[in-house]
């Protein structure tokens, strides 16, 4: 087995391995994952990538060393499916080169051997710009700008010609796609720029896409700041906004200064990072506010954090004094905010101090510092609270961190509450209705233990109606019968009644046994809660099983829930088998269950048979029943039939729903065929012709 002792590292990092030599040792690769990992090296990368492109065989060879180790890892894995781009880096890169290869854009055809090749300047609408740019041969400061160092060697391959960047465009474009399609993209893109960046923009203005324009100028910027900037004012439109965009961004990392000179010609290019970042790097806070008075709105601000910031860290007590010393009420807030934030997170007995002096006014600042104390130790965190935050956020501060500790340490978040009884902003604190996050989401809690706490709330406080059937809920989940025990045990009726409703939810939506919801709903008192939570379990066995639900209906006292539950049988009976469904509304004891029943029948029969329900529906004997049938069979048909409609409104006996009906069933007949409604009209008596004439009219000016 070949290794790769130091010595071999460095002449191959250094490019004194001949390519024989780096071809033996790439053998080994499949073979040896130690190896494999040597390339996630960028350097060994770039060498490597080098060397190929001179040697056609050793391009054909590594493609196969690749296409072999992926081959071999997907393999031992046991997933003969698994993409090749879905191992670590090295994989990774490995799939991108194979798809590079396969696309083309590595092959002799498309880029000979190196040679020295001259920047071109010639063609395109900007050529004015650069008239004298010459190649300097050298590499540039390409790698700042590109976004993917492990491709550095082809961005600075100098044997690629700029006449053959076009082609390589399309071929990346009809070959490559996804991810792969944006790496080789950048590639091309950020060497093109190298080369001839005047060329590169007039093609690629062309295409249109913000995306690849903003390559471009990333990379143009990098080698020729000036130039980029002059050729992106030129542009008109979303490409300008893109291209100014893309050079103030970089910029902004790279020389603040400059970024700041030309983004006040075009404030408006730049992003809220952009002013952000860049702010944040200049030395003198004072030069730097200068720039920022000149600013509006968001810009103002995201660029005086940036500034807050950079000062807080590298100066807390100078930042505290140069935000409080601000003239304008606005920039004060901001920078007060964004340093106190900065500094509460490596001294936040300091920030606390100062918050002090503004209560109230920095609620989001308090409330990151005692989150994050939070998490580190919570009795520091309450302490803080208590000592520092004011008493318009200490019940939403109490309310975080006492949520975060019953997230991680179960019971320990009793110890906390009794602990905040001793406080007075807890007054506010067990008011707040967010407490309810505590047991609606603390897990492993004592529920018994909870449940008496909330219980010895006052009885104004939100956790006396929302919190208790919250808790009974979670506990139910975790251990029914200790929960139904538990509100059996109560002597409040109310509150047993409002928990036993708790309980039947949590049974609908957590159990497939049905059965045991039922029995428990049935077995509770009739109230009004009870009735629903009897209607609510019904409902979900007639989504399963309409049949068995019928059997169940009388279970349900008559009012508004034994309606609601005739209505859902008979909408999900009616779906699956409508002829059983009307056998069975025939049976119901009362006409207003049985039109309930038929209406529901017929509205879902309709829909998806009209033929079936039409049939069924001729066959009924005059009265409300088939007034009901008609009226829903009318709503479904209207809108594509609208004569069939007319037809069988005017067969109803019930006089006010006819004269529903027919008006609807004119209103959507118009829409389909003017003159035949019309036609039909003019046959009617003198009152219905005024009155639909009149609907015709309206619906034909809508139209």
């Amino acid at each position: 087995m070949t290794t790769m002792d130091e010595s071999t590292r460095e002449r191959f990092l250094s490019g004194e391995l001949s390519p024989q030599e780096l071809l033996t040792w790439q053998d080994d690769l499949g073979d040896d994952r130690a190896l494999a990992g040597e390339l996630q090296d960028l350097a060994a990368q770039a060498r490597l990538l080098e060397i190929l492109i001179e040697d056609p065989e050793g391009q054909r060879s590594l493609e196969e060393s690749i296409r072999s180790a992926v081959a071999k890892e997907r393999a031992s894995q046991g997933e003969d499916d698994l993409p090749a781009s879905s191992g670590g880096t090295w994989w990774r890169v490995a799939a991108v080169l194979v798809g590079s290869l396969s696309a083309g854009l590595l092959s002799g055809s498309l880029i000979p051997k190196k040679t020295d090749i001259a920047t071109s300047t010639g063609g395109g609408q900007f050529r004015s710009l650069l008239p004298n740019r010459a190649s300097t041969g050298q590499d540039g400061p390409l790698e700042k700008a590109a976004p993917m160092p492990q491709w550095e060697a082809f961005a600075r391959l100098e044997g690629v010609s700029p006449e053959d960047f076009p082609n390589l465009y399309a071929t990346i474009h009809e070959n490559v796609r996804g991810s792969r399609r944006a790496e080789s993209l950048s590639l091309l893109i950020y060497r093109w720029a190298d080369l001839a960046p005047l060329e590169a923009l007039d093609f690629l203005t062309r295409q249109g896409r913000s995306s690849e324009l903003s390559m471009l100028f990333q990379a143009w910027t990098a080698r020729d700041a000036l130039a980029a900037w002059e050729a992106a004012k030129m542009l008109q439109g979303n490409g300008r906004r893109t291209a100014l965009t893309s050079i103030l961004n970089h910029l902004s990392k790279h020389d603040p200064e400059q970024f700041l000179a030309w983004a006040a010609e075009e404030p408006h290019a730049a992003s809220e990072s952009a002013w952000k970042t860049a702010t944040g790097e200049l030395a003198s806070a004072e030069d730097a506010y200068e720039v920022v008075r000149q600013l509006e709105g968001n810009s103002r601000a995201a660029a005086l954090q940036g500034l807050a910031q950079r000062q807080a860290e590298n100066h807390p007590e100078m930042a505290v004094a140069w935000a409080e010393d601000l003239a304008e009420k606005h920039d004060q807030d901001v920078a007060l905010a964004a340093v106190l934030t900065t500094v509460g997170a490596t001294n936040p007995t300091r920030a606390g101090q100062v918050l002090r002096r503004y209560p109230g006014r920095f609620p989001q600042v308090e409330r990151a510092i005692a989150k994050q104390l939070g998490r580190q130790d919570p009795d520091a965190a309450l302490d803080w609270i208590q000592e520092y935050s004011s008493a318009e956020t200490k019940a939403m501060l109490y309310r975080d961190v006492v949520l975060d500790v019953g997230l991680r340490s179960d019971n320990e978040v009793f110890e906390m509450l009794e602990r905040l009884e001793e406080d007075e902003g807890v007054a506010v604190f067990r008011k707040d209705h967010r407490l309810d996050d505590i047991f609606w989401k603390t897990q492993g809690l004592d529920y018994q233990r909870g449940m008496e706490w909330v219980a010895n709330l006052p009885d104004e406080t939100y956790g006396k109606r929302y919190m208790l059937p919250s808790m009974i809920f979670a506990w139910a989940k975790e251990d029914m019968q200790a929960a139904i025990d538990y509100v059996g045990a109560l002597e409040e009726s109310n509150l047993q009644e409002r928990l036993n409703s708790s309980i039947v939810s949590n049974m609908i939506s957590s159990s497939s046994d049905l059965e045991m919801a039922w029995e428990f709903a049935t077995s509770l008192p009739s109230t009004d809660i009870h009735d629903r939570d009897r209607f609510r379990v019904l409902q979900r066995y007639a989504r399963r099983d309409p049949e068995n639900a019928a059997t169940r209906i009388d279970a349900i006292p008559e009012g508004q829930y034994r309606d609601m539950a005739v209505a859902e049988v008979a909408q999900n009976w009616g779906r699956i088998s409508p002829g059983e469904a009307v056998h069975w509304a025939d049976s119901l004891e009362t006409m207003e269950s049985q039109r309930l029943a038929y209406a529901n029948i017929a509205e879902h029969w309709s829909a998806y048979d009209s033929m079936q329900a039409s049939q069924w529906i001729a066959e009924l004997d005059s009265g409300v029943l088939r007034d009901t049938a008609v009226d829903q069979l009318v709503k479904n048909v209207a809108p594509f039939e609208g004569d069939s409609a007319f037809a069988w409104a005017s067969t109803m006996e019930t006089a006010s729903l006819r004269a529903e009906a027919m008006e609807f069933a004119v209103r959507e007949w118009a829409r389909q065929d003017l003159e035949a409604v019309q036609s039909k009209v003019n046959t009617l008596g003198l009152s219905e012709r005024q009155r639909y004439s009149q609907i015709i009219h309206q619906t034909t000016i809508e139209k």
